[in-house]
């Protein structure tokens, strides 16, 4: 069984992800990277793990924003919205049953509203979705290779083959020219050499690494947060590996490597697959959610078992604040943000709510002006600058 969609991120797609690294594998790829054992120790120190993670301290005085987002649909649409990601002006959420992305400004003003079956068409399967800051777009990858392009107010601008012949499941703008595939699962490249990397310049391939072993493939889990920006770089982890890397059009440099107390993989090859299957034989094996950054830390959330856990490291210490089991808080407005934390800068951080959060803590939301009208399915934007 293979997992070829790469819009996969929540517990139980990874968790059947990594299933299928464990049964269709018994090695290792071969690998050619650069020293595996390099980058900044984190220490998660998850040998005491708290219900929430209360992150109050760490805002800046006057900041946290709770923002209504205009609703024009009914319930079933807008609770099965998710934040995907966000540009200098606006939040972009998106509806995956429907192939929907949902355009709003940070005052909560609806923008545009993109049925993509409607304009591409009701057999178009999405790869991965993306916002080029370089060209300032919105990037829609489809199954066939097409790159489809829209303004950031979501008028469309075309379309073209960019990757043809390449198999993909992520992809991310590298430079205003470039950009580079992530491929979890296919060896089957026609005559193309398999690889897990690729990158492309002015349509044409440049590079590739990682190679695969084309008598043995390992699909690797997948979800649509392994690419991240921080300080104009970008980066990668791989859910299974505790390393996180920099990326450029010649490989990967790692950056960071994560070390749990309790359950640390002993392998120091971050990448050495057939290490890591024989180690989670014997013990569970933490998998990276989402990893971001600001410039003081790095914030996170991983799953070990059937549990999520989220943890805040400070980077000047390599140490984490704290672990916990039921995600980041907001004590004050007794908050739980469940949903995972998206970087507009190396400050300001935003995340996508329920109004039934604010609904079931009235007392603590008094200043919130649309609390009268709010309803359970409402999306908040909440909003906060890091110390």
């Amino acid at each position: 069984m293979f997992i070829k969609n790469g819009i996969k991120g929540n517990l139980y797609v990874l968790l059947a992800a990594f299933l299928t690294a464990i049964v269709t594998s018994s090695g290792c790829n071969s690998i050619r990277q650069k020293d595996n054992t390099d980058g900044s120790l984190l220490l998660i120190r998850d040998a005491h793990i708290d219900r929430l993670l209360n992150i109050d301290s760490l805002i800046e005085p006057g900041s946290l924003k709770f923002t209504l987002l205009e609703n024009s649909k009914d319930s079933s649409f807008t609770s099965e919205l998710e934040c995907r990601f966000v540009t200098s002006d606006a939040v972009l959420l998106f509806n995956k049953r429907l192939n929907t992305l949902v355009i709003f400004s940070y005052d909560g003003r609806l923008k545009k509203e993109l049925d993509l079956n409607q304009l591409i068409g009701f057999d178009f399967k999405i790869a991965d979705i993306r916002n080029n800051p370089y060209s300032n777009r919105i990037e829609v990858l489809d199954m066939k290779n097409n790159l489809y392009s829209f303004s950031p107010d979501g008028e469309f601008l075309g379309v073209g083959e960019q990757f043809k012949s390449y198999p993909h499941a992520l992809f991310f703008p590298l430079s205003d020219a470039a950009y580079v595939l992530y491929n979890n699962f296919n060896a089957n490249t026609g005559n193309t050499a398999p690889n897990r990397f690729y990158v492309f310049k002015q349509l044409k391939k440049v590079s590739s690494w990682w190679p695969i072993d084309t008598s043995l493939v390992v699909v690797l889990p997948v979800n649509n947060r392994q690419f991240y920006q921080a300080s104009g770089a970008l980066c990668f982890f791989d859910p299974l590996f505790p390393v996180i890397y920099t990326v450029s059009d010649t490989g990967l440099t790692p950056k960071y490597r994560l070390q749990y107390q309790q359950f640390n993989l002993t392998t120091k090859n971050a990448l050495d697959v057939g290490a890591m299957i024989k180690e989670a034989k014997f013990h569970p094996v933490p998998a990276m959610n989402y990893f971001i950054e600001s410039d003081k830390y790095c914030i996170m959330e991983y799953i070990l078992g059937q549990h999520r856990y989220s943890s805040v490291c400070d980077k000047a210490s390599g140490k984490s604040l704290a672990v916990s089991y039921f995600g980041l808080g907001l004590s004050k407005q007794g908050v739980t943000l469940y949903n995972p934390l998206f970087a507009k800068d190396a400050k300001n951080f935003l995340t996508v709510i329920d109004g039934e959060a604010i609904i079931s803590n009235q007392e603590k939301h008094s200043d919130f002006k649309a609390i009268s009208e709010l309803k359970n399915y409402d999306k908040i934007l909440v909003s906060f600058r890091l110390k």
